[in-house]
């Protein structure tokens, strides 16, 4: 992104994070949550319940397709109508509809993911990101300089479609040797597993995901609005590298802890959730404080007019600390129950209507704001996550899942 930054002008930037924000948005609506769902269940299934798992991938994979397709149409005609009147940029209807095909290949890939991380594929999930990656640099670089904001538009579009075709031949590879078929039979037996799992993830996003958009257009709206959206957006991308190795272990960290409570060890899953949420929490804190010595520097990368943000850097750092232990509960709790997810919805509605009402407040303040609004956010998020990932690994839960796997096992 730095050099996407350096490509653009600053204004441009802020309307590319935009870009990015609707397609964030629409892509929320258009997953349903079932990525999230495929990680769990691949790993808890994929050792004794083959026939069953092919079942639920082919019935995961009909649903994001059916629905992000169907999102992308809605989204492409309305692409005018938001540019126009809700961004106040006419001349960003045509990225719009262009981040419509986007969307579309984001929620089929989520899934592809969750697959390969339930089957604990993770150096092949980092192959691939690892060639996306090198592909963005020029690319976006390229089409930036070449066709300004919808250039970085196809750029992405482009990185995303190369990921999907990647992604879905190591899928193949690693069903076919795990004896998993993908094929429509026993549907009615997973249908249970969207609404107790995959709806509440899903609501959990449709709540922060629609927050995130509001309070960048609110700020987009304002007298020099994309201008401050990408210093902002500058700041986003240090926390992205500060929450990188976190997210990856938090990503990483769920289907084993599922894998663990599958067989039965609710012993080990309780210890190492504990030793993990630690160990995600000081390692964020470090980084994020080594990034915040040369915050003026980190954000010069960017450009000149980039120095100016340093105070937004250091906002977005404690978020980030915040976001990254954050997203660890987030972890313990999908694995550790169904019946937790749904007091996790609430949590982010809360997370969400935080940050809209800080945005309101914080408004004339421009990227500062965004970024205290943010900063916000995460601190009513980690404090209701924390107290439902203590429930999840109370004495009490444990009792209860080992009552559960009896009952299982003796059913």
């Amino acid at each position: 992104m730095v050099l996407t930054a350096r490509a653009l002008s600053l204004s441009a930037f802020g309307e590319f994070a935009m870009i990015r924000s609707t397609i964030a948005l629409f892509g929320t609506v258009a997953g349903l949550g079932v990525g999230a769902t495929a990680s769990k269940h691949v790993a808890e299934f994929r050792a004794r319940e083959r026939k069953e798992l092919g079942s639920l991938l082919w019935l995961l994979f009909t649903v994001s397709t059916g629905a992000s397709a169907i999102v992308a149409l809605a989204f492409a005609s309305c692409a005018h109508p938001i540019a126009r009147h809700i961004l106040r940029a006419p001349h960003l209807a045509g990225s719009l509809q262009l981040a419509a095909v986007v969307v579309v290949m984001t929620s089929i890939d989520n899934v592809q993911t969750g697959i390969l991380s339930g089957f604990e594929q993770f150096q092949t999930i980092a192959q691939v990101n690892l060639i996306s990656g090198v592909c963005s640099v020029a690319l976006y670089s390229a089409l930036a300089r070449i066709a300004g904001v919808w250039g970085a538009t196809a750029a992405l579009m482009t990185v995303t479609l190369c990921r999907l075709l990647l992604n879905r031949r190591a899928v193949r590879s690693v069903c076919r040797q795990a004896g998993v078929r993908l094929q429509p039979v026993h549907l009615k037996a997973q249908i249970p597993i969207l609404w107790q799992f995959s709806v509440p993830v899903f609501l959990s996003s449709l709540v922060t995901a629609p927050a995130a958009w509001a309070t960048n257009a609110i700020l987009a709206r304002q007298p020099g609005g994309y201008a401050s959206l990408g210093l902002y957006n500058g700041a986003v991308q240090w926390m992205i590298v500060t929450c990188a190795i976190p997210n990856l272990l938090a990503g990483t960290a769920l289907p084993f802890m599922a894998y663990s409570l599958g067989t039965g060890d609710n012993r080990a899953f309780g210890r190492g959730a504990r030793r993990f949420v630690a160990f995600i929490a000081g390692g964020a804190m470090l980084a994020n404080a080594l990034v915040s010595v040369g915050a003026p520097l980190a954000m010069g990368l960017f450009g000149r007019a980039f120095r100016t943000a340093t105070p937004v850097l250091l906002i977005m750092l404690a978020t980030a600390t915040f976001a990254a232990v954050s997203a660890a509960l987030r972890s313990v709790i999908l694995a550790a129950s169904s019946k937790l997810q749904w007091p996790a919805t609430l949590c982010f509605a809360a997370c969400g209507a935080t940050s809209v009402s800080a945005m309101l407040l914080l408004q004339t303040h421009g990227a500062v704001g965004r970024a205290g609004a943010n900063l916000a956010a995460d601190t009513i998020l980690l404090i209701g996550l924390g107290c439902l990932a203590k429930r999840a690994l109370s004495p009490r839960a444990n009792v209860q899942r080992i009552d559960s796997g009896v009952q299982a096992v003796t059913a």
